[in-house]
C-alpha cells in the first residue's frame, strides 16, 4: 500500500474534458506526478507519442479527485498555465478513465500522497512554514466521532428505506419536482446529501441537464448502481462521494435540492449544510427545493408524560435505584437459582413502590 501510495506514473490513461463547450474525443495520456522548475510537485498528464494539444497541468493543492465508478474519476481543477507557457490544464473539470478497478484505486492513493505533500498530510496538521492548513466547515461545527456515527447510519440500506417507504415525504417531493419541471428542464442541480439518489432521478426525469448527486456517507455506492439500473436517467447523474463543505464541482447549479428537514426541523444540523451548498454551489436567483421552513409549537399539559419525564429525570439519582440496578445485573449473570429468588422480590418491590408513589 506504502508503495502504491508513492507511485509516481500512470501510463496508458484516457482523458476527457467536461466543459459543455468541448468537443473534444478522449486523449490517450500518460499521468505523472513530478516537480516543477520551481520545485513545487503537480500532476501534469502528456498526451502520447508527444505529439497533438500541449500536456495538461494540474494545481494539486486545489484539485479535488472523486471516484464515479469503478474505472472512472472526476478531477475538479483550476487552470495552471499562463498565457506565456504551452502548457495549460482544462478549466474546470474532466474525467479520467483507468484500464482497470485496481488503477484507478493506485492512482486515488497516489493523489491522495502527494497532495498532502503539498498542504500538509492532514487537515489542520503544522504545515513546514508552521503555518496550519485550514478545517473545513464541517470539521468545525461537527465532532469526528459523531461525524462518523451519523453517516455510518445514513450509509445503512434500512435506513434508506424506512425514507423511501414513507409514501407521504417521497410523493410531496415527486409532486413538487413535477408540478414545477419548468424550473427543472434543462437545468443543472445539485442533490444535497442525495442518500440512494430517488430525488436525482425525479430532478433528471423532470429533464434536467444534469444532476450533481452529493452523498458523503457509503449510500453513495449504492446510488451508482440504483442510478446505474435506470440508463436514460443515468447518464444524466453524476454521484459524487464527499462533504459539501469540502466538495468542487465543475458548474455552477441553477437548482437545489435536498431532504435537510430533522426533528423540528434543526435536529442532526443538515439544515446549516444545505444553506451551505446554497453559497457553494446556487447561481444568483437560482431556485432551492425546499425553499422555507417553519417550526410551529404550541402549548399543552399532559399529566403521565409529565410524571415519565420527571423521573426519567430523576433516573440514576438516587443510590438506592444504582444498588438495585447493580442487584438486577448480578441476578441476569448468576444462575444461582436461590440468589434470583432472594434478590428478584426485592428489586420487584422496590419498582412497584415507586409506581405506586407516581401515580
Amino acid at each position: 500500500m506504502e508503495a502504491s501510495s508513492k507511485r509516481q506514473e500512470f501510463p496508458s490513461l484516457s482523458l476527457c474534458p467536461l466543459s459543455p463547450s468541448s468537443l473534444s474525443p478522449p486523449s490517450a495520456v500518460t499521468g505523472r506526478f513530478e516537480p516543477d522548475d520551481a520545485g513545487e510537485l503537480r500532476l501534469i498528464f502528456r498526451r502520447s507519442g508527444g505529439d497533438g494539444p500541449p500536456p495538461v497541468l494540474v494545481n494539486l493543492q486545489k484539485a479535488k479527485l472523486y471516484k464515479l465508478s469503478s474505472v472512472e474519476s472526476l478531477c475538479v481543477s483550476e487552470a495552471s498555465g499562463s498565457d506565456e507557457s504551452e502548457e495549460k490544464s482544462f478549466p474546470g473539470a474532466f474525467k479520467i478513465v483507468f484500464g482497470s478497478e485496481d488503477e484507478n484505486k493506485a492512482f486515488h492513493s497516489a493523489f491522495e500522497h502527494w497532495k498532502h505533500r503539498v498542504i500538509g498530510a492532514d487537515t489542520g496538521r503544522p504545515l513546514e512554514n508552521g503555518l496550519s492548513a485550514p478545517k473545513s466547515k464541517f470539521d468545525d461545527k461537527i465532532e469526528a466521532s459523531s461525524a462518523k456515527m451519523y453517516f455510518h447510519y445514513y450509509g445503512q440500506l434500512l435506513h434508506q428505506q424506512n425514507m423511501l417507504q414513507d409514501y407521504v415525504r417521497t410523493g410531496t417531493y415527486y409532486a413538487a419536482v413535477m408540478e414545477n419541471r419548468v424550473d427543472f428542464h434543462g437545468r443543472v442541480v445539485v442533490d444535497v446529501g442525495a442518500g440512494s439518489g430517488i430525488l436525482s432521478l425525479f430532478a433528471a426525469q423532470a429533464g434536467a441537464k444534469h444532476v450533481y448527486a452529493l452523498e458523503a456517507s457509503e449510500m453513495a455506492e449504492y446510488a451508482r448502481k440504483l442510478i446505474a439500473g435506470n440508463p436514460s436517467l443515468g447518464e444524466r447523474i453524476t454521484v459524487i462521494k464527499g462533504k459539501v463543505e469540502e466538495i468542487e464541482l465543475p458548474e455552477k447549479a441553477d437548482v437545489l435540492i435536498s431532504e435537510p428537514m430533522g426533528t423540528l426541523l434543526v435536529n442532526e444540523r443538515m439544515l446549516e449544510t444545505y444553506v451551505i451548498a446554497r453559497d457553494r454551489f446556487l447561481v444568483p436567483n437560482g431556485k432551492m427545493f425546499p425553499s422555507i421552513g417553519r417550526i410551529h409549537m404550541a402549548p399543552f399539559s399532559d399529566e403521565y408524560l409529565y410524571v415519565e419525564i420527571a423521573n426519567k429525570a430523576l433516573f440514576g439519582s438516587s443510590k438506592t435505584i444504582l444498588v438495585l440496578i447493580l442487584l438486577h445485573y448480578m441476578v441476569l449473570r448468576s444462575r444461582d437459582i436461590f440468589l434470583s429468588l432472594l434478590l428478584m422480590p426485592l428489586i420487584q418491590g422496590y419498582w412497584l413502590r415507586q409506581l405506586y408513589l407516581t401515580h
